[in-house]
Formats: structure tokens, sequence, C-alpha cells
């Protein structure tokens, strides 16, 4: 083996090394800022589902004031009911 072939040989098994860590330095880079752009759109729809909580709670809590309204109504309606009988029909 030559000189220049011995040479080449050392440079390209010590360079070799260097760009294998470049390499990974820039693909763990490039994870690490999808990894942080997950975690921002997790979040998001954390705050998204608790959103959408409240507004089913809040949806919840008028369907059951909706339905003690009617009840209401209806118990109204029927004292209304047991009071028009009471009267004596006109004829």
């Amino acid at each position: 083996m030559d000189d220049t072939t011995l040479i080449w040989s050392i440079t390209f098994f010590l360079t070799l090394p260097v760009i294998l860590k470049y390499m990974l330095a820039f693909k763990g880079r490039s994870l690490y800022l999808q990894l942080r752009q997950h975690e921002r759109e997790v979040e998001t729809l954390a705050c998204r589902l608790e959103s959408i909580e409240r507004e089913t709670g809040a949806v919840n809590r008028a369907f059951t004031h909706v339905e003690l309204q009617r009840r209401n109504a209806q118990i109204r309606f029927e004292i209304r009911q047991e009071e028009l009988q009471k009267f004596p029909a006109k004829r």
C-alpha cells in the first residue's frame, strides 16, 4: 500500500465518525422539534377536550332545567284542570 492510499484510508476512517455524529445530531434535532410540535398539538387537543366537556356539562344542566320546568308546568296544568272541574259547567 502506498502512502497516498494509506492517507486516504486513514482520512476516511477518521471522518466517518464525525460525519455520523453530525448526521445523528441533525436527526436528533429534527426529532426533538417534532416532539415539541406534537406536545403543542396534544396541549391544544387537551384544551379542546376540556372546552367540550364544559359545554357538555352546560348543555346537560340546561336539559335538566328544561325538564324541571316541564314537570312544573305539567303539575300547574293538572292543578288548573282540577280547579276547572270543580266549577259547574254552564248550559
